[in-house]
């Protein structure tokens, strides 16, 4: 097997399967790569079932952790041998129970989330407070002092705080989503984005902020917000878009699938609400459509949408078609005047608004021809 083939998936189960009984808690850089690369190969063969490619994502990302700062606090190790177990009982189960796998998620979700508020608390203690690091010794005991977890870099904590803020807003009464709306759009800004990530200027210099290409003719956008980010979307590429309720967007989620017949109505052909290519197919055709969700890609997106989408759009591009959830539709369509090429995963760019503000701007083409369906008319 070489570098560029993925792990077979058997072998890959039984990495897992010796690390879960492994009885020495200290993890080699050897014994993590071969579990980084089982990780990596699972997520391939994983991807369709969601809720198993979210427990793998969050068992890689403690193990990067891990790997960074030992067994600290101890419950990182057993948070990864849960989840690599919860893997490989849903993977060996007869029959596939999507149901089932989601439950097991949320159930980890939560013990993610401890951990993590764990590593926050160890970090903001005093430091006169602070244990005397020991060196790691073969197996744990539960007296031994466990390390400090460094301050995470601020640029990575902009989503986590973002959505912790929305949904404290969203239980208060109005103005609160409209606070959380434009706090998405200055946490959008390139300004911000560099005092986040790079910290603040120093005195006397000034951060260049690079001027945008005018876009002539002005182009139509739609503003969307997707897990807390603002986005732009060009109307053009937009054939249908609909509200929909919680147990719609949880079952998009979880099937990785939308089925147009949904949007069907009695005595309405189901043509009438779509735009471009998709309005021209036969309408028995498109009742039996069911169109693949897509997953943007971006540094502050996760792998996984989060199943709290209220809104549903559907892109095409030519003959290439897909479905996007997203949290928020703005019912608003300003102009994109402006664009600065900045590419982050299916992020191209900032697209400057015709009120000023700038806002990322979605590359749906390359996400359609990634994960799309080509439909020929």
């Amino acid at each position: 097997m070489t570098a560029d083939q993925p792990l077979p998936l058997d072998d890959a189960v039984l990495r897992l399967k010796a690390e879960i009984i492994a009885q020495d808690w200290r993890l080699s850089p050897k014994r993590a790569a071969r579990l980084d690369e089982a990780f990596v190969s699972l997520k391939g063969h994983f991807r369709e079932r969601r809720a198993i490619h979210a427990m793998l994502v969050m068992a890689a990302n403690v193990l990067d952790y891990i790997k960074g700062h030992g067994v600290s606090p101890p419950d990182t190790i057993d948070f990864l041998k849960e989840a690599m177990a919860h893997v490989v009982s849903l993977h060996e189960e007869l029959e596939v129970d999507l149901n089932r796998e989601q439950e097991v998620l949320i159930n980890l979700l939560g013990r993610f989330n401890r951990l993590k508020d764990k590593i926050r608390l160890q970090t903001a203690r005093p430091a006169e407070n602070r244990p005397v690091v020991a060196e790691p010794s073969p197996a744990r005991s539960g007296t031994e002092p466990t390390p400090d977890a460094p301050l995470p870099e601020p640029g990575s904590m902009v989503p986590e705080l973002l959505a912790e803020f929305q949904a404290a807003l969203g239980q208060a009464p109005a103005p609160g989503p409209e606070l959380a709306r434009r706090l998405g759009h200055w946490l959008a800004s390139p300004e911000v984005a560099g005092l986040l990530k790079g910290g603040l200027p120093r005195p006397g210099s000034a951060r260049e902020r690079p001027e945008a290409e005018t876009v002539e003719p002005p182009v139509l956008v739609k503003i969307l917000t997707l897990n807390s980010l603002t986005v732009a979307l060009p109307c053009r590429m937009i054939a249908m878009s609909r509200a929909i309720s919680p147990s719609q967007s949880a079952k998009y989620t979880q099937n990785a699938a939308v089925p147009l017949a949904d949007f069907a109505r009695l005595l309405r052909r189901l043509s009438s609400l779509l735009a471009g290519n998709l309005a021209q197919v036969k309408e028995r055709a498109l009742r039996q459509l069911i169109l693949p969700l897509l997953i943007p890609r971006g540094s502050d997106l996760p792998e996984t949408p989060t199943g709290d989408s209220r809104a549903l759009v559907v892109v095409s591009h030519g003959n290439w078609h897909g479905a996007l959830v997203c949290d928020t539709l703005a019912e608003t369509e300003p102009m994109m005047v402006g664009f600065i090429k900045r590419q982050d995963g299916d992020l191209s760019g900032l697209a400057k608004l015709d009120n000023g503000s700038l806002v990322p701007l979605l590359d749906a083409q390359s996400m359609l021809q990634r994960e799309g369906i080509l439909l020929m008319i």
